[in-house]
């Protein structure tokens, strides 16, 4: 992984930082996790498939593209959508709730 730092358990990736798990990860991926071809300017990501090109803050979603920003549970979104949980937009604020709420209910059930 060429130009890469803090990395541990990836493969096919180029100047990527403070990742674990990923596979085929492209360039400019920072702070992933446990994902499968993400990156090109992509950071903040955990249990992602597929999800490229300028994406941040992505969490157990696939498809998410150009863009987009703070989802969970999302799948085949792009073009900068934002703040949705099950390809639903919400406002900062009910997305930050709702989303807490959901993390907190995993964590408790052993999913997280």
């Amino acid at each position: 992984m060429m130009g890469s730092e803090d990395c541990a358990h990836c493969d096919h990736g180029k100047e990527q930082k403070d990742c674990q798990y990923i596979t085929n990860g492209m360039k400019n991926l920072e702070n992933a996790y446990c994902s499968l071809t993400v990156g090109i300017n992509a950071s903040n990501m955990a249990f992602a498939i597929n999800s490229t090109e300028n994406v941040s803050d992505i969490l157990y979603s696939a498809y998410v593209f150009f863009g987009v920003k703070n989802c969970f549970g999302c799948i085949g979104l792009h073009n900068h959508e934002h703040h949705c949980i099950f390809n639903k937009s919400y406002s900062v604020q009910e997305y930050e709730t709702l989303c807490g709420k959901i993390i907190e209910h995993m964590q408790s059930t052993g999913e997280w």
